[in-house]
């Protein structure tokens, strides 16, 4: 324990150092214009006008990416975290149970869950990649607060984020520390209530003194829940220190905590009398839920992360650097029978934890080494620490002691990558990125007192290193015609190469598999028609393929073999159109609509890869408006479309030989609806007070995200928000 602090410590001493180093060595900062020894200089100039029409969209579609800015986003319902942004746009798309309760790696990019996909902050990915039952990334920890953008890159063409961006990045932006011209700090209250006694509180406050700067922000959220046992409370506290320094940059600490509870939906099925079923919720059967509502089961999360941030431009280049910890627990406690064949003796507590510890450090330069170049290179480390409690009664031994943390990731990495210039048309942004991953996975059987695998003792730990090329080709239009003006074709050939990373995958159902997996690797293409139809409404076409080799699957339903849980299969090809539009039809009407169909192929012929590969929609729409009635009030609309959802289910009709038949959850039309009404800009000392109603499931669709669970039924609610 003491070893692991102390490297730590001097992990964190080390890019404080680098920091610091930056921070006081004044001849890398680009010297301020001359102050003319002192003396005033003031010039006359004439006044200015310009006129224009603001470009005021809150979307903004590029070649390599889609921006939301969050200021100006009109949501139906206020977000309870940044995840609930997401779901309104149509390379993702939503699979949890309930869209009540905030949930893990309920969001897929591209048909892809998050093992396949990056999120990240200010360019440094999220992963708790930390244990049993415990998600890649937990959204219920990632409230609003702080976030101005979100950037959301399709496809495998950054260096800058790990391999397991097959799918694509979405990157949350942190707003930048700024000065505070009085000591009033900016403050924020905004609070809403809904059906099933939903409820959010929000309260934030901004403010400074001279060159420091503080934020501060708390959250709690609150459901009863529509589906029976899924009552939520969730607690988060956010708070930041930051202090400005020369050219607009800054060094930052930011420290969160989250406190969550979240009970697990049960069986509340009219044909099993265990489930004691009640009416006044819906119908979830034995084949969907694991749990009996006697059973009380729910999940509680805990969470605790430190981040520091430094951003400095210089005469050398900008310079950016990242070191974040995070220390977290999960526990799904539960009651269950002491003997499932004999409940005659009665019942016990049980639960399941997880406890784990997050820490990693990212230093990049962003510089222009030559005329039409700008590049950027960087470095960093990740690292995983979880407590392993494996126990054999009859032996009295111990795996490892509870009281230990046990390195079980670790990630050495660097990247390259320069946006070249070639000419005033045409543009290249080619990168390299090389990552050193090992992971370690325990190989003892408790109950037994063996070893998976003979002669590797305790643990068993793999090391996968590679190469990744990036590239990304952008041509503008704009010289061959006048009809092209503001028109562009963009190309994206990147390799893809995915370790089996997260804990799940090294080690699912408690075997090391990594003993016998092998790294994901292909190719991904892009290729991206972009163009400006009128005023600010920009619309792009996405055509996108990728050919995975090796692609990692649960075996579970098709093998007896402990050892064949998990498995490689031989190819999987996706590919994938996306058609999006975004823009103000008017001065007063933001709007936009995306389309996307994908489709899934196991070239391989493996039962395992018909049944990863199913329960994704293959056409979505997803649709968005906001129309300023009035100077003072706003009607926003939402709309979502998926068409049936198959699933394939596997028939063993002879010794491995499986038939498949497939079952669909229905299609459905979704539509949300909200007025957003000003009701004063100033009233003492209170501004822009605005009052929000809203319906959600406007029409009462009946529909599912997820097979098994219904979704929420109309639901409506209203809110207040104000500046003080």
């Amino acid at each position: 324990m003491r070893r692991q602090i102390v490297y730590f410590a001097r992990q964190m001493f080390f890019s404080v150092a680098v920091l610091a180093f930056l921070v006081l060595n004044s001849a890398l900062a680009t010297e301020p214009a001359d102050a003319n020894d002192g003396e005033e200089s003031i010039e006359q100039i004439e006044e200015i006008t310009v006129i224009g029409k603001k470009d005021s969209s809150s979307v903004k579609i590029e070649p390599r990416k889609v921006t939301i800015d969050l200021e100006n986003y009109y949501s139906p319902t206020t977000s309870q975290n940044v995840g609930d942004y997401l779901k309104d746009f149509v390379i993702m798309d939503y699979q949890g149970q309930s869209d009540l309760v905030p949930g893990e790696d309920t969001l897929y990019m591209r048909g892809f869950s998050s093992r396949r996909f990056v999120t990240a902050l200010n360019g440094s990915a999220i992963r708790n990649m930390g244990g049993y039952g415990v998600g890649m990334t937990d959204y219920a920890l990632l409230p609003p607060f702080l976030i101005d953008s979100i950037d959301v890159l399709p496809g495998p063409h950054s260096a800058f984020y790990p391999g397991q961006a097959v799918g694509g990045v979405v990157n949350f932006k942190v707003r930048a520390p700024k000065q505070y011209e009085t000591l009033k700090p900016d403050a924020t209250l905004s609070t809403t209530y809904g059906r099933y006694n939903t409820q959010q509180h929000n309260l934030s406050f901004s403010g400074g003194v001279h060159n420091f700067t503080y934020d501060v922000g708390y959250q709690k959220y609150h459901t009863d829940g529509y589906l029976r046992n899924n009552k939520t409370d969730i607690d988060n506290f956010i708070s930041r220190l930051g202090y400005l320094l020369l050219n607009s940059g800054y060094i930052a600490l930011t420290v969160s905590h989250a406190d969550v509870e979240r009970e697990t939906a049960v069986i509340n099925d009219p044909n099993d009398q265990e489930s004691n079923y009640d009416g006044g919720y819906p119908e979830v059967s034995t084949d969907t839920a694991s749990y009996y509502s006697w059973q009380s089961p729910k999940k509680e999360t805990t969470s605790t992360r430190f981040r520091l941030d430094f951003n400095l431009p210089t005469s050398l280049g900008t310079w950016m650097a990242d070191a974040y910890f995070e220390d977290g627990d999960y526990e799904n406690p539960s009651i269950v029978w002491v003997n499932s064949k004999d409940h005659s003796e009665g019942l016990r507590d049980a639960w399941h934890q997880v406890y784990w510890r997050l820490l990693g450090s990212q230093v990049s330069n962003e510089f222009q080494p030559i005329s039409g170049h700008t590049a950027t290179i960087g470095a960093g480390i990740e690292q995983l620490y979880n407590k392993e409690d494996s126990y054999n009664a009859a032996t009295s031994f111990r795996l490892s002691s509870w009281d230990s943390y046990k390195k079980r990731h670790e990630s050495l990495f660097a990247f390259v990558q320069d946006k070249w210039e070639i000419l005033p048309q045409l543009s290249l942004t080619a990168g390299l990125r090389y990552e050193d991953n090992t992971h370690c996975s325990s190989n003892y059987v408790p109950k037994t007192g063996k070893y998976y695998i003979d002669g590797e003792g305790l643990w068993v730990e793999r090391e996968y290193n590679q190469l990744v090329p990036k590239s990304f080709l952008t041509y503008k239009l704009d010289n061959l015609a006048e009809s092209l003006r503001d028109t562009s074709v963009s190309v994206g050939i990147s390799r893809i190469w995915r370790d089996p990373g997260p804990l799940w995958e090294t080690q699912a159902s408690g075997i090391p598999n990594i003993g016998w997996l092998d790294p994901e690797h292909g190719i991904g293409y892009d290729l991206v028609f972009s163009r400006r139809l009128a005023g600010d409404i920009q619309m792009q076409l996405n055509y996108s393929y990728a050919q995975i080799k090796d692609y990692i699957a649960s075996n579970s339903k098709f093998t007896d073999d402990k050892y064949e849980y998990l498995i490689n299969l031989e190819e999987v090809i996706r590919q994938g159109i996306e058609l999006q539009f975004a823009g103000s039809l008017t001065d007063r009407i933001d709007f936009r609509i995306g389309w996307a169909w994908q489709e899934f192929e196991n070239k391989g012929g493996e039962p395992a890869g018909e049944t990863m590969l199913d329960d994704r929609a293959k056409n979505r729409v997803n649709a968005g408006l906001s129309w300023k009635l009035l100077d003072a009030t706003t009607l926003i609309f939402d709309y979502k479309y998926q068409d049936d959802q198959v699933i394939e289910v596997a028939e063993e009709v002879d010794a491995g030989e499986y038939e498949f038949h497939q079952i669909a959850l229905d299609s459905y039309h979704v539509v949300d609806f909200a007025v957003e009404q000003v009701l004063f800009n100033q009233w003492r000392n209170i501004k822009k007070c605005i009052f929000k109603i809203y319906v959600k499931n406007l029409f009462n669709e009946e529909y599912q995200d997820t097979k098994g669970y219904p979704a929420t039924d109309r639901t409506i609610g209203a809110g207040l928000r104000f500046n003080f």
